[in-house]
């Protein structure tokens, strides 16, 4: 019945998710839910992965969601395994299999902890009513037109009421680095600048980084920078699951300005990372170019993925 762009928010006062149906197109089961607006852009970027220029890795750790699945045995872990097991429930056949997942910006999938457990049995419940609501008054809301269906709670009948709305926005929202000018610019276009290019990019391996100070297996994300000239990576830093990345990348980026001097030209290959550093190229007088790809990091992720 819905595609899984169909979305379905479900807000009460000032708290708000978005609940997406997945199957119909028949290759993945499911349910996620997307809390707040951040949520919702996390999903928009997940959409937009082609447009973006991102790859899927990058698009599928990068998004912050919960999300029940149903699959074959063989998908769920043996504590999701053991957990349906001591419950007593038994199923069998294709795509009958749940598990529950918490997706977190930085980690790998992990199951869900007690408080995410507790939301998303809150956001299933409050889903299937608004399932029941629309069809019982047998709704029809235009989700290919930009809107989606609004399920809230009214304080003054005391009744859930449900409707059809524009989404909020229906594209990924860009983040920007915010960097004082002033002095900051002044001592930035007193570094020399050097007749050289600078190529940077982040991106994320499917490896698992164990460490007592997190709170679940993290990923691998990237900030990588090399010379556009010769190819020559400069520098490959792992980011902190629970650092903003854009952060990560200023801060390489000017660490290489302060040992090579400044760049006459930096170049991006998707509009994420070009957001991330505008106003930084446009402080220190360098230009900003956007590339189809930048061949040395996938060569270099291939070759870190078979060292693994």
């Amino acid at each position: 019945m819905f595609w899984d762009m169909d979305l379905f928010a479900l807000a009460e006062g000032a708290d708000i998710a978005f609940a997406v149906i997945l199957g119909r197109g028949g290759e993945c089961y499911g349910i996620s839910i997307y809390e707040g607006f951040e949520g919702l852009n996390d999903f928009w970027r997940l959409c937009n992965q082609g447009r973006l220029n991102i790859s899927e890795t990058y698009a599928g750790l990068t998004q912050t969601n919960l999300t029940c699945y149903w699959g074959e045995r063989n998908e769920l872990s043996q504590e999701q395994y053991q957990i349906i097991k001591s419950l007593g429930y038994k199923f069998r056949g294709k795509n009958q299999w749940p598990y529950f997942l918490s997706h977190k910006t930085g980690y790998l999938p992990y199951n869900m902890d007690a408080a995410e457990a507790g939301r998303m049995t809150a956001y299933l419940s409050r889903l299937a009513q608004a399932l029941t609501y629309y069809e019982k008054n047998k709704m029809q809301v235009d989700f290919e037109k930009g809107n989606l269906f609004w399920f809230s709670w009214n304080e003054k009948t005391r009744q859930w009421d449900g409707m059809e709305r524009p989404l909020p926005f229906f594209t990924y929202q860009f983040l920007q680095m915010q960097i004082p000018d002033g002095e900051f610019a002044r001592q930035l276009c007193k570094i020399p600048q050097q007749n050289r290019g600078l190529d940077i990019h982040i991106d994320c391996l499917p490896v698992s980084i164990e460490d007592e100070g997190f709170e679940r297996p993290a990923a691998v994300r990237l900030v990588m920078l090399a010379d556009a000239a010769t190819g020559m990576v400069f520098s490959s830093d792992i980011v902190p699951p629970d650092e903003f990345e854009g952060e990560v990348l200023i801060n390489s980026i000017l660490q290489n300005i302060d040992e090579y001097g400044r760049p006459r030209e930096i170049r991006v290959c998707n509009e994420i990372i070009k957001n991330y550093v505008c106003e930084l190229c446009s402080i220190g007088k360098i230009k900003l170019k956007k590339v189809k790809k930048i061949p040395v990091f996938q060569e270099l992720l291939e070759t870190l993925y078979g060292m693994r």
